[in-house]
């Protein structure tokens, strides 16, 4: 990537790639050259969630995201939480999906200290993020950093600026380690449901 200014970077109307790697970062941001930035990045997750029936209720979900390497230093401090998304397409993300990222925050964030890089880590939704929840086809969410990326406040600038938060993707081999998402569901009157999907 080309060394830009950070409000550049941050209001971009295109990414410059999309990872299909198994190891990615959910979220990072790195300083570049001369008071400029290298890189932001941004992730997104598709659920198919329509055979929730339609007039159930939901009452909780939790999208859970299994943590693999980070890499950090003192001057920044980054921490990942779920906003909504809305791709151009939801089965197959392209670079001009970068400014489709929300800024309503649909769980409580994880810091990067206490991110796992061994286990599952979970975003319980509030209100905002059940809401988003669709009984007829996909649930499209994005992951980005809550400290700088969304408020749209820039980092100190340092030559030594790096915060990546690391997961483990559906590329990755077996299924035991795929992004999750956790639905609760029940009609009227009747007992709960629980919706388990990976991607």
């Amino acid at each position: 990537p080309v060394d830009s200014t950070g409000a550049a970077l941050r209001d971009a109307a295109a990414g410059t790639t999309v990872d299909a790697t198994d190891n990615r970062w959910v979220c990072r941001i790195d300083s570049g050259l001369a008071t400029l930035w290298r890189l932001m990045s941004r992730t997104g997750f598709t659920f198919d969630t329509s055979s929730i029936p339609d007039t159930d209720t939901i009452s909780a979900a939790t999208l859970s995201i299994f943590g693999s390497a980070t890499t950090h230093n003192d001057q920044f401090n980054i921490a990942a939480n779920v906003y909504d998304f809305t791709p151009a397409s939801e089965t197959l993300y392209v670079t001009g999906d970068y400014d489709q990222f929300g800024t309503t925050a649909f769980s409580t964030a994880i810091d990067f200290s206490a991110w796992s890089t061994t286990a599952y880590n979970d975003f319980a939704f509030n209100a905002s993020g059940l809401a988003d929840i669709s009984k007829t086809g996909n649930t499209v969410v994005g992951v980005r950093d809550s400290n700088s990326d969304v408020p749209n406040t820039e980092p100190t600038w340092s030559s030594e600026v790096v915060g990546r938060i690391g997961y483990r993707s559906y590329l990755a081999a077996g299924t035991t380690n795929d992004p999750k998402l956790v639905i609760t569901h029940a009609a009227a009157g009747g007992a709960n449901h629980w919706l388990l999907m990976g991607v």
